[in-house]
């Protein structure tokens, strides 16, 4: 595009002025046009205004400091500009809905959360998106059959995340190698785990549609509901990591969009572009919870250090859903139910926190018993959302995909690192289940 070295005029000359104040009167006499002329092209160019990418910029910059560095958070502040910790602290809640102690104590929270720099493959992508805008239409359900991967984000490093796309195929290949292929229709499926929004630790399915044959391996059945997708055409791979720029940055944000359920589904065209649908719903619906969900509180639980014995068990990896292994942990400790409902015995999902944040933190569960002995563990203290879940386990399982990565992003708590306690589980009529749980999480 002819504007684009104009662009990148501009993108410059922010980077360099960073991270003083903006001074847009200054910027565009460097730039010898009219400050209007400046703001306008720069928004028909990128979707974002340059007040608003200077300030995600200059937030990037100071998270970036907070996580690498030794200063205090003070005085990152001080140095970006802000004239007070207070003001500092509002402005990156507002930006990337954490505060900055957040960083400090979780590094790999600033790659995850900040903006990069744009680049052109975003300049190009923002066109394609201009020309074949994003559409609304319905996803019919689907029975999909194949093989789960652990990924990690494509903001860590790109050509990492094609190889292992690549390698996820050849997995999918060699464990349906005699099926029949005619006709089907192939997938790749992107869920979110527990450690993903700290760690960017995530699983990622390649599948297809029509019956399931005889493998050799193990493999991850999904039932999709029908539902309303948004679907996003790139013209490659190679602009997935502008995708999800212009999707939380310009698309979300103007149309005031958040996330409704998962997965994210990807489809590659004989053509060579990429199809990417994602359920979306608008933030204001956020006030209400998920259906399953009948009670979520608004104060913290504390629950103290016990100590007891842990019968620790790793739930099969193919079981990829949240209900899927919600149902292997209820089948595998029906016998012990009766007790968790009086409160001699508790369910743990989860794995310890010495043990690293990771996809295998979804896939382990401890029937725990407190006691006091010499072969007693100690399980630390912590604090907790109390959750009452009433439904089926497959929408009990999306009602909890939608709390942990979209309706806590605008509640005063983030999802942290610990076990999730099932404190009473009880089946009803109708397939039915009443569960209260309790997520760990800290202060926004």
């Amino acid at each position: 595009m002819r504007q684009f070295p104009f662009i990148f005029r501009i993108l410059e000359a922010v980077e360099i002025q960073l991270p003083k104040k903006l001074d847009v009167d200054a910027l565009s006499l460097i730039l010898k046009v009219s400050r209007w002329h400046l703001q306008h092209e720069f928004k028909r160019f990128t979707g974002i205004s340059v007040g608003r990418y200077y300030r995600l910029r200059l937030l990037t910059l100071a998270i970036e400091a907070i996580a690498h560095s030794d200063h205090r958070i003070i005085d990152i502040a001080l140095d970006f500009g802000f004239e007070s910790q207070e003001a500092f602290y509002r402005a990156v809640k507002q930006a990337f809905n954490v505060s900055p102690k957040h960083f400090k104590r979780d590094p790999t929270l600033a790659k995850l959360v900040g903006i990069p720099k744009i680049d052109s493959t975003y300049l190009q992508f923002f066109q394609a998106m201009l020309a074949s805008p994003p559409k609304e239409e319905m996803f019919e359900s689907q029975e999909l059959v194949g093989v789960q991967q652990n990924f990690s984000s494509v903001f860590f490093n790109s050509q990492t995340l094609s190889t292992k796309v690549t390698q996820l195929w050849d997995s999918f290949n060699e464990a349906t190698y005699e099926w029949r292929h005619e006709g089907r229709q192939y997938y790749v499926l992107e869920y979110r785990n527990n450690c993903s929004g700290r760690s960017g630790q995530f699983q990622m399915l390649a599948v297809c549609d029509g019956d399931e044959e005889p493998s050799n391996e193990p493999l991850a059945n999904i039932e999709l509901t029908a539902r309303t997708m948004w679907r996003f055409s790139l013209p490659n791979s190679m602009y997935i990591s502008a995708l999800f720029i212009y999707l939380h940055h310009v698309y979300c944000y103007q149309h005031k969009l958040t996330l409704n359920r998962l997965p994210y589904v990807w489809k590659l065209e004989p053509s060579g572009s990429l199809q990417f649908r994602v359920e979306l719903k608008p933030t204001l619906e956020l006030i209400d919870l998920p259906s399953s969900i009948h009670h979520l509180g608004k104060d913290l639980t504390l629950k103290p250090e016990q100590s007891g014995c842990l019968d620790i068990d790793t739930i099969p990896g193919n079981l990829v859903q949240k209900s899927q292994r919600l149902a292997y942990i209820l089948e595998k400790y029906s016998d012990c139910l009766s007790a968790v409902n009086t409160g001699q015995v508790q369910l743990l999902i989860g794995r310890a926190d010495s043990d690293g944040y990771t996809t295998s933190h979804d896939y382990q569960v401890s029937r725990f018993i407190e006691e006091k002995s010499d072969r007693a563990v100690k399980v630390e203290a912590g604090k907790y959302l109390k959750c009452v879940l009433i439904g089926t386990l497959a929408n009990i399982g999306e009602s909890l995909d939608s709390l942990y990565y979209s309706h806590l992003t605008e509640s005063r708590y983030v999802l942290v690192q610990g076990f999730e306690w099932i404190t009473c589980a009880e089946e009803r009529s109708n397939h039915e289940w009443y569960i209260e749980l309790l997520i760990p999480v800290a202060k926004r």
